[in-house]
């Protein structure tokens, strides 16, 4: 099987999409499936040269949604060399020209919307929905054509359902997973994260390791934690992730206020060993977001045998409540508050055992390797009903204007 995924970018610092990429391309190898990714990256970006798979990197293009023809250019050009593509995100040319160029060369595609067309948005930023419900004249029909647009969890497809009024499309919910830390170096890994932050061996930290964005709750982290700060004198708190400026001189700033800014830290974006090194000594992971279409960091937590703190604004938090190893509360202060308290607070065999159950649900529900089953499924069968439609209507040269 020869996919092409087509990207707005592949940099690690934009977080889950990007991470569920990667996780898909490295589990695709061992079915010896061929990967190509074409993104609108600078050609010199250092991301775009550590990738495990050919990447075509065709510049940032202009605008906030960076258009540039020489994706359509590349797409007529390339497209016949593929059986199958998976499109990233919407809101951006990758989706909207990559959708039409596929759709006109005849390679039938897949789209995950990745929580971009959850509601919240539309509640925090009415004016900017309606911009992008004049964009949607363009962004609609790309859902529409798409063999499926994939979802990661049953309740992120129904929100979306009802985000803009225009054509409809073909859903799939699909798993959604995570890697897993290496098997061996967990000692190594937790002791140089602890180095790196000044720790002592025994010191309990809280950690949030996300992108540092208004939806995240960040604040709300930061909020809870002092209210507690002082029935835990040892107990410190990681921000981990990379972010405007403005908007971490604010956590800051939060932080001095409350009087915990020397026990909150920030070490920025944390990658490889450090990422999981922080991710496997943490008390819990923490994360009070106002929007969440999966959260790959909370299943990259369970694998890290990490319990979670999180909201019911994460789409997938029912399956996190069932695995035993989460506390999940709204997304407010006063219930962040509730949350931190009551893991707090639970006895040492308790919380042991939540590190237990972490990894166990994790195997259960999050794993890439289940991930990657679910999506091959969908993509053979994709590819597979394009080699029978072609193979009926061999005569048809214009292939381009495939029915679904």
């Amino acid at each position: 099987m020869r996919v092409l995924s087509i990207i707005p970018s592949i940099n690690p610092a934009d977080g889950g999409p990007v991470t569920g990429l990667m996780s898909y391309v490295s589990e695709m190898q061992k079915r010896e499936w061929e990967n190509e990714i074409v993104c609108l990256d600078d050609p010199t970006a250092p991301w775009v040269r550590d990738v495990a798979c050919p990447v075509t990197a065709l510049g940032s293009g202009v605008l906030s949604i960076r258009y540039t023809p020489a994706l359509g250019i590349w797409l007529k050009e390339n497209a016949q060399r593929f059986d199958v593509a998976i499109i990233h995100g919407v809101w951006n040319w990758a989706s909207v020209g990559g959708g039409r160029a596929c759709r006109a060369a005849g390679l039938p595609y897949v789209l995950f919307s990745h929580g971009m067309l959850d509601p919240y948005f539309r509640e925090i930023k009415p004016i900017k929905h309606w911009v992008k419900q004049v964009f949607w004249i363009g962004q609609g029909p790309v859902l529409r054509d798409a063999e499926y647009v994939l979802f990661t969890a049953q309740q992120e497809a129904e929100l979306a359902r009802y985000a803009f009024w225009g054509p409809s499309w073909s859903e799939r919910v699909v798993k959604y997973g995570a890697n897993a830390p290496p098997a061996t170096g967990r000692g190594e890994r937790v002791a140089a994260f602890r180095k790196k932050m000044g720790l002592k061996d025994n010191q309990p930290y809280l950690l949030f390791l996300s992108r540092i964005h208004p939806k995240k709750g960040a604040d709300i982290l930061v909020a809870a934690f002092a209210r507690v700060a002082s029935d835990y004198p040892d107990l410190h708190l990681i921000i981990a992730g990379p972010g405007p400026d403005h908007l971490l001189s604010q956590l800051k700033s939060a932080a001095e206020a409350e009087k915990v800014a020397n026990r909150v830290h920030f070490p920025g974006m944390l990658q490889g060993d450090l990422k999981w090194g922080a991710m496997e000594g943490a008390e819990a992971f923490t994360l009070f977001t106002h929007q969440e279409n999966f959260g790959i960091v909370l299943a990259e937590s369970l694998a890290a045998q990490t319990p979670v703190i999180t909201t019911t604004k994460t789409n997938i938090w029912q399956e996190l409540q069932e695995t035993g190893a989460a506390i999940i509360c709204d997304d407010t202060a006063p219930s962040a508050n509730e949350a931190l308290r009551q893991f707090l607070s639970l006895p040492a065999a308790q919380k042991a055992e939540m590190h237990v159950k972490a990894r166990a649900g994790y195997e259960a529900q999050f794993t890439a390797a289940a991930a990657s089953e679910d999506l091959a499924a969908v993509l053979t069968e994709v590819a597979e009903q394009n080699i029978r439609y072609n193979a009926e209507h061999s005569a048809d040269t214009s292939k381009g204007t495939r029915a679904k």
